[in-house]
């Protein structure tokens, strides 16, 4: 039941309400305003120990923005960004290494915040550096640089940074490296100062400790060395200039020797060291003129050049059967006398001679085999019959006894000189002697032995350290080749011995150091059926001019070519003269058919022995055809024949001392002929022969 004022309550109550609703009516759907849908799928991935990605899911369509937040524990958590609508990712960059993070995400707009996305949990990675150097050193090179060095620990470095310091406390950095750096040069330094110095390897993710702390003084400061001068460059043989200077400074470390070929562009081609003031350059070409100039240093710097001087080994034009100009061991062209009919010898008279002369310095050796010595000469001699002017191998000039002690000899042969040095090979002794000082005093002792253990030895033997017989030898380019006849090889030291007992590193003619027989082509130990390519039979002489070998294969009247030098054992030789190919071995055989011929030719040997060249021409002495050959151009073919011969008219005669050229030996020889030539050496425009059973030299001038 309704009071009446209940009613009149409730209408009032009715009709107010049905008038605010129809007061705000305006005939739109009205909907109620709501926060964005929350983002879903929440992950976090550590890139790096100092980054972390964030990525989610966005489900509203409405959203303003996104906050991040970030926790330590997955509890309380703070804001870290706010990224604006439509975001889906973001980089978290402040975090830390090792270290574990909560993430959680949620929408924003104008009427509230979504519910929050799932919580996503990451840990961040250590950080990788490279490992640290260690054994840091510093040593002082000069005034104003030290030298440092290092062990790279580490294989995942982008480079180095090293540090200098005055007191070993504060460092400052020097120098940013490249990886795999292992060495640096601090520079512009203050003399007779410490420094100290350290480094550390850089990597992408950071660096790695410090090394170890080295340091040292730098040097005192030296003043530029002065300046060499009195430069000469003359020519010493067939394929060598000699230099020498007058050395002006006093504290000098070394001198470097510039050359060139057009007296324009240098270019540094040797060293020597405080106080050498000679230079032997080897080999050279003929028929080119070198300039020279030389400066000596020092840490502190280099002296200004030394004048320039120059030098030309010029071609050879010798004639068939061209005389003699001079005669030493004879007082004249017609006399044949061993040690001139004495019976002692003398300083005027040799005997029995074998090998290569030589000049250096200006003084002329002359190996006297059959006296056991070598005979020195002031200079060459002007006229004939000479007499010398110191004796090796003798305490006097008319004694002949044989020693093996470091002042005797017992058929001395071929002598070399080379970068100060003098080398002469002691053939009945199996060795080599050397002088680090070229004797010009008689009876000067050598210094050391190659090819036996020490003085007073003289046995022969087949091995990488001794000799057996050996006839010729040569040193070049840094390099000694020894004709090893006894053992039918070759011996090369790639570095020369300075001491002895020295092993050689190469042989030619066996496949080992411990086979030694003749042709032994299948390396059994037994004498072969014939020669080849690669096999010898009792080598006798040698010369290179570092690039190209040759070698006199006597007993196999032929001469063996490597047109580039051997670096094998047992390598075959590439061209062959005297015989057609490397099968034969006849003498004389110019129709190859395997036997001698009666007469010899422009092609064939009959029992070669020595052998010279200037790098343009190649001499060599044909013994038992009693001539020289001279081949005007690099033989570079098998049998090539030669364009001029000394001691006959022509090619076909052979007989020794035909002074008619009839055919038959004469009685006496004369300026043009030979008998049993071996010994050859040039120097110069002049050439040496060893005329051996004429017992005398004969000197021939190009003309």
């Amino acid at each position: 039941m309704f009071s009446p004022s209940t009613s009149i309550r409730t209408l009032i109550m009715a009709l107010a309400a049905l008038w605010a609703v129809s007061a705000c009516d305006d005939g739109k759907k009205k909907t109620t305003a709501t926060a964005p849908a929350a983002p879903t799928e929440l992950t976090a991935t550590a890139t790096s120990p100092t980054e972390v990605r964030l990525a989610w899911t966005d489900n509203s369509d409405d959203e303003t923005g996104f906050i991040v937040e970030r926790s330590l524990d997955g509890v309380t958590f703070a804001e870290l960004t706010t990224p604006g609508a439509d975001a889906t990712s973001v980089n978290d960059t402040g975090v830390a290494p090792e270290t574990t993070y909560f993430y959680r995400v949620r929408a924003t707009n104008a009427d509230g915040d979504s519910d929050w996305s799932n919580v996503a949990e990451v840990t961040t990675p250590a950080v990788v550096v490279p490992s640290a150097p260690t054994d840091l050193t510093a040593t002082a090179i000069s005034a104003d640089t030290i030298e440092l060095a290092w062990t790279d620990n580490a294989d995942d470095e982008t480079g180095y940074e090293v540090e200098i310091s005055s007191d070993g406390v504060t460092f400052t950095n020097v120098e940013t490296l490249a990886a795999d750096a292992v060495a640096w040069n601090a520079g512009s330094l203050t003399p007779e100062t410490l420094y100290y110095f350290r480094v550390r390897a850089t990597g992408a993710e950071g660096d790695s400790d410090w090394s170890n702390v080295a340091s040292d003084t730098t040097l005192a400061s030296l003043a530029p060395p002065a300046a060499p001068t009195d430069l000469t460059a003359t020519v010493d043989g067939t394929a060598q200039i000699t230099l020498n200077w007058t050395d002006n400074a006093d504290n000098e470390t070394g001198f470097r020797v510039e050359r060139a070929e057009d007296g324009v562009n240098f270019t540094e081609i040797g060293t020597t060291a405080a106080g050498v003031t000679s230079y032997d350059d080897t080999p050279v070409a003929a028929m080119v003129e070198y300039s020279y100039r030389v400066r000596a240093t020092n840490d502190d710097g280099d002296s200004d050049f030394s004048n320039v001087a120059t030098a030309m080994i010029t071609f050879l034009n010798f004639p068939n059967f061209q005389a003699a100009t001079l005669v030493i061991g004879q007082p004249d062209f017609v006399s044949k006398l061993l040690n001139q009919g004495g019976e002692t010898p003398e300083a005027y008279a040799v005997s029995g001679l074998y090998g290569n002369p030589l000049v250096h310095n200006g003084v002329l050796y002359l190996p006297d085999y059959g006296n056991a010595r070598v005979l020195g000469f002031s200079a060459i001699p002007t006229s004939n019959g000479a007499s010398a002017d110191f004796v090796l191998g003798q305490a006097d000039m008319i004694t002949n006894d044989t020693s093996a002690d470091a002042t005797g000899m017992n058929g001395p042969q071929t002598l070399e000189a080379y970068n100060g040095q003098l080398f002469s090979l002691d053939y009945g002794n199996s060795r080599i002697l050397v002088w680090n000082t070229p004797p010009t005093a008689t009876q000067a002792p050598a210094d050391f032995v190659i090819g036996q253990s020490a003085f007073g030895s003289s046995t022969g033997d087949c091995s990488a350290i001794n000799l057996s017989g050996p006839e010729g030898f040569t040193v070049a380019g840094g390099k000694l080749i020894v004709a090893d006849a006894g053992n039918n090889r070759v011996l090369i030291w790639n570095t020369i011995p300075t001491v002895s007992d020295t092993p050689a590193d190469l042989v030619l003619g066996q496949n080992a150091f411990d086979t030694c027989e003749i042709n032994d082509e299948d390396q059994v130990g037994s004498e072969g059926a014939n020669p080849t390519a690669r096999t010898l039979n009792y080598p006798t002489d040698v010369w290179t001019d570092g690039t190209r070998l040759v070698v006199v294969d006597y007993d196999n009247n032929r001469v063996l070519i490597w047109s580039t030098f051997p670096t094998a054992n047992f390598q075959p030789a590439d061209v062959v003269l005297g015989q057609a190919d490397f099968f034969n071995s006849a003498a004389n055989d110019d129709d190859q058919d395997g036997t001698s011929d009666t007469t010899a030719s422009a092609k064939t040997l009959s029992s070669p022995y020595f052998v010279d060249s200037n790098g343009t021409q190649l001499f060599l002495t044909d013994s038992n055809n009693h001539r020289v050959l001279i081949w005007n151009t690099f033989p570079t073919a098998d049998f090539q024949p030669a364009d001029v011969v000394l001691g006959q008219s022509d090619f076909a005669n052979d007989a020794a001392n035909d002074v008619d050229q009839d055919g038959a030996s004469d009685d006496a020889p004369n300026e043009q002929t030979f008998n049993y030539p071996n010994g050859i050496y040039l120097y110069g425009s002049f050439l040496f022969v060893a005329d051996h059973t004429n017992y005398r030299y004969l000197v021939f001038e190009a003309q």
